[in-house]
């Protein structure tokens, strides 16, 4: 998710929004969550279930509710914790991230979603009409438990010296 990561260079392969291997190893996958991309699927598959169904001005409505930040943040979240959710045949995700602030923000977001999802009645908001987002719900609070569980998840800060 870090919107200046260098991470297909350091290990040698292009990475795109799906994991593959990493040359030169056996058993080493990567992907580079791509924020814009994933907010377009993330538009997709909110929207494109109402499109022939509801008049045209809702779904431009629904659309203009997913334009913003807020669905950007959340659809990186949301292909963030479905590799928590779905780990595969994985046996350990290791997640590189932006800089402090930008990984912070993002793992308060499952929280914060949740509680907000929890508190909220009806409507559109950046992460979709609420009325369909019970499978996120699961998934946020899935994704809380993971994070919150040290025998799960593991928070490791990499630092690299300042050369000045």
């Amino acid at each position: 998710t870090d919107p200046a990561s260098n991470l297909s260079e350091v290990l040698g392969t292009e990475l795109g929004s799906e994991p593959r291997p990493v040359a030169g190893t056996e058993r080493l996958w990567a992907l580079d969550i791509d924020p814009m991309a994933a907010a377009a699927a993330y538009r997709q598959r909110v929207v494109g279930p109402y499109r022939g169904i509801l008049p045209d001005a809702v779904v431009a409505g629904i659309e203009e509710q997913l334009s913003g930040s807020c669905t950007v943040e959340i659809a990186a979240f949301d292909q963030f914790t479905g590799l928590l959710a779905d780990p595969g045949d994985f046996d350990h995700i290791v997640f590189d991230t932006a800089p402090t602030g930008h990984t912070l923000r993002l793992l308060a977001l499952p929280g914060a979603w949740t509680s907000y999802l929890d508190t909220t009645e009806g409507g559109v908001t950046c992460v979709g009409p609420l009325s369909g987002l019970t499978q996120q719900r699961a998934r946020y609070r899935e994704a809380l438990t993971v994070l919150a569980d040290p025998a799960l998840a593991t928070l490791v800060l990499v630092t690299r010296p300042d050369p000045g």
